[in-house]
């Protein structure tokens, strides 16, 4: 989820979501709203508690009129007048304070032991049992009429040189490989899905234009809405000059149908910005580290698992700092309980249950498969979305 701006909640004058109190005539209320006097989400704005105006009613699309705002009472962000709202810096100050502490050091170690992986790899390569066989064969039937020493420095030397033929050979079919499977995902988008725009999925794009802005990103990600028969997932990836986010259409609908949830959606979304704005999907980090799966075991079942766990973890702290008034725990139970139940789960119940109703031998199996997998168990995840300090989140 292979995922920003502060909204200004108030759930003491938030009504009940589906229900509109129509307000004064003529003020009519925002395109999804339960507002007193228009507004998107809340009395009066998305996420604020304006008494007139509001998102799409009266007040303006962004609160710029005494009556109402987009997320406080008469602005944007406050009561009477304009304000700018989140400070970009300070939203980049806390993403960069909160980011995972294994991460930058398991992207260290990743390139480490591609090297060695790729080291390795040649040296079977020119250690191959049937080139070598060739050569002893050749120096004890004596048709290398050589002297000893000189037969040493030619060996050595075209060895050497096939070493490096053979390394920068494997460097490009590498980095085509990736290239092409990152066209491949691309060209995904461009066959089966819908284009996130001004008119299609028009709330969406606006989270997506503040998200930018708040991340100092010049340029916005691409968003794409895909049908994926039930999966409830999302990713980021990246092509030349561009990354780009898909959203499944599953995820999508919770905005839209009973639970009239857009928050999140955007939550959801705000993780795939977070692996945007850490530039885990650019080419330039993915390549090296990419090697490590040439060492053998270690690489792809322990230096991998570690290192795309830490940028789970992170690409959530990015969610957070974007989204700070909302529970992001609850677009993890949207993620395992499903987009029509998750309203109606209990979180400190579930992970109650999760981690004391089972043996010894069933945390053994629990910790094996969190140690392998390339995302945090939801235990795990939770917890550290629920943790008030922001703690790295639990790696092993």
């Amino acid at each position: 989820m292979d995922g920003n701006f502060i909204p200004q909640n108030n759930d003491q004058n938030r009504m009940p979501q589906g229900q509109v109190n129509p307000g004064n005539p003529g003020q009519p209320s925002g395109p999804m709203g339960n507002a007193q006097a228009g507004g998107a989400y809340g009395q009066g704005g998305p996420t604020g508690n304006a008494q007139t105006g509001g998102a799409y009613g009266q007040g303006g699309p962004t609160g710029n009129a005494q009556a109402g705002g987009a997320y406080g009472q008469g602005g944007m962000n406050g009561a009477g007048g304009f304000n700018p709202g989140p400070d970009p810096r300070q939203v980049q100050a806390e993403i960069k304070k909160t980011r995972h502490s294994w991460e930058v050091p398991m992207y260290i170690i990743s390139i480490l032991a591609g090297v060695l992986g790729v080291g390795l790899a040649l040296l079977q390569f020119l250690l191959d049992g049937d080139m070598m066989s060739g050569i002893t064969e050749a120096i004890d039937s004596g048709s290398l009429d050589v002297p000893g020493p000189l037969l040493f420095v030619l060996l050595t030397f075209g060895m050497s040189i096939l070493a490096i033929v053979s390394g920068i050979t494997m460097i490009i079919l590498t980095l085509l490989y990736i290239i092409i499977i990152l066209y491949q995902l691309y060209a995904d988008q461009m066959c089966y899905s819908v284009k996130v725009s001004e008119k299609n999925y028009p709330e969406i794009y606006k989270k997506v234009q503040e998200f930018s802005m708040l991340l100092g990103m010049k340029r916005p990600p691409e968003v794409y809405v895909q049908q994926m028969n039930g999966q409830l997932n999302a990713y980021t990836s990246w092509v030349f000059g561009k990354p780009y986010i898909q959203l499944n259409a599953e995820i999508v609908d919770v905005a839209y149908l009973e639970h009239k949830d857009p928050e999140s959606v955007y939550f959801i979304m705000a993780h795939e910005f977070g692996h945007a704005y850490l530039h885990h999907v650019q080419l330039k980090y993915i390549f090296w580290s990419f090697f490590a799966n040439f060492l053998p075991v270690i690489g792809p079942f322990v230096i991998m698992p570690l290192l795309s766990r830490a940028r789970e973890y992170s690409a959530d702290r990015v969610a957070q700092a974007l989204m700070p008034a909302y529970k992001g725990e609850e677009a993890m139970l949207l993620l395992i309980g499903g987009r029509h139940t998750y309203k109606y789960l209990d979180v400190n119940d579930y992970l109650q249950r999760i981690n004391s109703d089972h043996n010894g031998m069933e945390h053994c199996a629990r910790w094996f498969m969190n140690f392998l997998s390339s995302h945090p168990i939801m235990p795990f995840r939770i917890v550290a979305l629920m943790d008030p300090r922001k703690k790295s989140g639990r790696m092993i």
